[in-house]
């Protein structure tokens, strides 16, 4: 006889999807946000040297 999992359950991993979804989300926005620091990092520093 096969265990019918309770609703609790579904909407439990509906709201863990939603949440991994945002997370990720999230760690793609730092990314793309850490990139553009150190674009602007590295553009800094290439300016220091050629002013030298």
């Amino acid at each position: 006889m096969r265990r019918r999992r309770p609703l609790g359950f579904l909407a439990t991993a509906k709201a863990g999807q939603e949440l991994f979804e945002t997370a990720v989300g999230e760690l793609q926005g730092l990314t793309e946000w850490l990139q553009d620091q150190t674009a602007r990092s590295n553009d800094r520093q290439s300016d220091e040297e050629r002013e030298r």
